[in-house]
């Protein structure tokens, strides 16, 4: 039988601890008026977007539709696909929209592990 090298579980080099990893997303209001909200979403999966507001629908807003817009070029070398949610019917009076991203927030990080940035400014969000 040969000799070990190293040790049982040793192989000659640091082992850093690994966690699991974070996912980042971003999200914008792109506009809004009274019949509909426009929620933008940078995510690695639709299913972080149809998770939470399907938990919503009834409650503040009747409906929604989620698509894919993807831009022909990509804007200053950054991400070129993101999820729209187009709401319809939104209940301005329970909830208002500043205070809808920080609640979109909190229930995806509550749900996943995932890091949740919210940006005001929809120009901000696309050079995310």
């Amino acid at each position: 039988m040969r000799k070990r090298r190293y040790q049982e579980g040793d192989y000659g080099h640091g082992r850093w601890p690994r966690e699991r990893p974070v996912w980042q997303v971003a999200v914008a209001v792109e506009s809004a008026d009274d019949a509909t909200v426009r929620l933008a979403f940078h995510v690695p999966h639709p299913l972080l977007v149809t998770t939470v507001m399907d938990r919503l629908q009834g409650t503040l807003f009747e409906g929604y539709a989620l698509t894919e817009d993807i831009c022909p070029a990509m804007l200053n070398g950054k991400c070129y696909r993101s999820w729209v949610a187009d709401i319809r019917r939104p209940d301005l009076h329970r909830l208002s929209l500043a205070e809808w991203l920080p609640m979109v927030k909190s229930m995806m990080e509550r749900r996943f592990r995932v890091q949740v940035t919210c940006f005001e400014n929809y120009e901000k969000f696309l050079n995310t």
